[in-house]
């Protein structure tokens, strides 16, 4: 892995409130580090990532702006 990030919480500057954020991992790793992790180490659950999470992680991962999201129409 090289350029790994993880999703943690970070407090807003401006109101304090807790939001999800993104930060290098691991945080004492230089810059264009490669590592390598044996998969025996991980432990993976399946889930949906939050979409806004996920384009978030995108754009900052490959430095591309992403348009903004069309609504979604909810059939109930």
């Amino acid at each position: 892995m090289k350029d790994t990030v993880v999703l943690r919480g970070v407090q807003d500057p401006k109101t304090g409130e807790v939001i999800a954020g993104f930060g290098d991992w691991p945080a004492v790793g230089l810059v264009g580090q490669s590592y390598r992790i044996p998969l025996t180490a991980l432990v993976l659950m399946p889930y949906q990532v939050h979409e806004d999470l996920e384009r978030q992680y995108i754009s900052n991962v490959t430095g591309m702006t992403l348009p903004p999201v069309t609504p979604k129409i909810l059939l109930s």
